[in-house]
């Protein structure tokens, strides 16, 4: 008898568990992405027992510590899709905080926001699409991370209003700004091996270690910011 969904889930959850915290969530929405479906279809038809030969391909990769954004290619930020490629950095959902503490700042004014390091531009866009009032100047210092995140302005319409500079840190960006924003770098060099295999293996080094304490960057954003 062909395997059910809710087996194959069952039996996937099981293998992953070593891999992540999350091996059922991570199983479904693997499994959905192979047979191209919503989730919710796939948890409302668990006892049917379709083709499922591509989701062993995805479930080997994730089993090898692939994060699955991307597997998936994409991952969702503030209620937005964006475009996902290793070795950017994938969008943590704590740095959806950031973004907040942005728009209570500047509400509806006409405020010019610079952020610094944009990786995916998930932060940049975000703030474009809920600050219709905002000009905002985004940088990063490697030009395939500009590229991509220009790739997301796109996706969501608000390319008009980021300009997106090639930069480390301030170097290459003149004026003033409302808004300093960053997500940067900020662990240890020294912890860096005790980080888990999704991340040592698969997303970029110098966008999490900076320095001895992990603060060499911080510590450039406050000297330099004035």
């Amino acid at each position: 008898m062909p395997a059910t969904l809710a087996s194959i889930i069952s039996d996937a959850a099981a293998r992953l568990d070593a891999v992540t915290e999350t091996p059922r969530l991570d199983a479904e929405i693997l499994l959905a992405y192979a047979l191209k479906m919503p989730r919710a279809l796939l948890l409302a038809s668990l006892q049917d027992a379709p083709s499922t030969e591509h989701f062993e391909t995805l479930l080997e990769r994730r089993l090898a510590g692939e994060p699955i954004a991307y597997i998936l290619g994409k991952w969702e930020f503030f209620s937005r899709t964006f475009i996902v490629e290793s070795p950017v950095l994938v969008p943590r959902p704590e740095t959806e905080h950031l973004v907040e503490a942005v728009i209570e700042n500047v509400g509806e004014r006409a405020a010019r926001i610079f952020e610094i390091g944009t990786g995916t531009g998930c932060i940049a866009v975000s703030l474009a699409c809920e600050l219709r009032n905002a000009e905002i100047v985004a940088t990063d210092i490697r030009p395939a991370n500009l590229a991509l995140a220009e790739r997301n302005a796109i996706r969501h319409e608000v390319e008009s209003r980021i300009v997106f500079v090639e930069s480390d840190l301030f170097a290459n960006v003149d004026g003033t700004f409302d808004v300093i924003c960053s997500n940067p770098p900020y662990v240890a060099d020294t912890d860096w091996n005790s980080l888990s295999i999704t991340i040592r293996n698969y997303e970029d080094r110098g966008a999490l270690t900076s320095g001895p304490d992990g603060l060499d960057c911080i510590r450039r954003l406050l000297k330099d910011a004035r």
